[in-house]
């Protein structure tokens, strides 16, 4: 009787340990993949606690937030503060936006962005805007270096922005301008809305596989396969959806992220959503958690 009970202690004791071990293995999943949106999709029309509280009653992790314009940095500070004041909310990324044909004090927005965000764990999107005459690789080139030296500086990390319709608007064509700064502190993003819009939707598991050591980001969002270049609306529109909408399968990125070991935060990018933040931020929460589950 006596090795009976001994044999029942020794399974309920593997069965806890067990327990243990699949609870410590989920939290590390969860730890490895965070989830935020943009400040975009309706929500601009929200002050920021009604932001937060609709985000982090939800699910997200937090925001990346735009900078774009001078009256954007007043906005992030108010970002910065309340995130100090609420831990579970966090701002992953501020991104920003050098045009060519801008004014210096514009192009040059992205010193204040870095006094702000400073040692503060955020991270710093840069976007290049639009080819202009005289403008070449070397140009980009010169200003990556001046951005990275003054972002190691103040201990933050940079990564490349690709944008459609843009300089650089796919992942491999950000590839060469990462490689040739040649600082573990710039890294690039894959955006699935964008690589789709660049014909690369067919092949995204190619494409996270070529750019795989230099992935700083990614971000989802339901898309159709194929973009609809015919206006700008229906080019946006056609690739930037809430999760649940779009024919493209967005777990075959997740699928490519996972398998060349990206583990940092997904971002949801909610540009120009026309539906209620409540409707369509709820229900892509649900089918991330889906993805999440069975690939992540």
């Amino acid at each position: 009787m006596t090795n009976f009970y001994n044999r029942i202690f020794t399974l309920l004791l593997l069965v806890a340990i067990q327990a243990c071990f699949d609870k410590a293995c989920y939290a590390q999943s969860i730890a490895k993949y965070p989830f935020f949106t943009y400040t975009f999709g309706g929500l601009s029309q929200y002050d920021i606690p009604k932001q937060v509280k609709l985000l982090t009653g939800l699910g997200y992790d937090g925001l990346a937030v735009e900078v774009t314009k001078a009256v954007d940095l007043e906005r992030l500070e108010h970002y910065l503060q309340y995130s100090q004041e609420h831990p579970g909310f966090k701002v992953f990324s501020v991104f920003v936006r050098y045009n060519f044909d801008d004014a210096e004090a514009d192009k040059d927005r992205w010193r204040e962005v870095l006094k702000k965000i400073k040692k503060k764990d955020i991270n710093l999107w840069f976007i290049f805007g639009p080819k202009r005459t005289g403008v070449t690789d070397n140009t980009l080139d010169s200003v990556l270096k001046v951005v990275n030296s003054v972002a190691l500086v103040n201990k933050v990390q940079m990564t490349l922005y690709p944008h459609s319709l843009c300089y650089i608007s796919s992942a491999e064509q950000a590839m060469p301008f990462v490689k040739r700064v040649g600082s573990p502190n710039v890294k690039l993003a894959v955006h699935l809305c964008h690589e789709v819009r660049a014909g690369n939707g067919a092949r995204i598991g190619e494409v996270v596989k070529n750019v795989r050591q230099y992935i700083g980001a990614a971000t989802i969002a339901g898309t159709d396969s194929v973009a609809d270049f015919t206006s700008a609306l229906k080019m946006d529109t056609t690739t930037i959806k809430p999760l649940d909408r779009g024919n493209y399968d967005v777990r075959i990125f997740l699928r490519a992220l996972k398998v060349n070991r990206y583990k940092g935060p997904i971002g949801f990018i909610n540009f120009k959503i026309a539906e209620k933040p409540e409707d369509y931020l709820d229900r892509s929460m649900r089918i991330w958690r889906k993805f999440k589950t069975e690939i992540l």
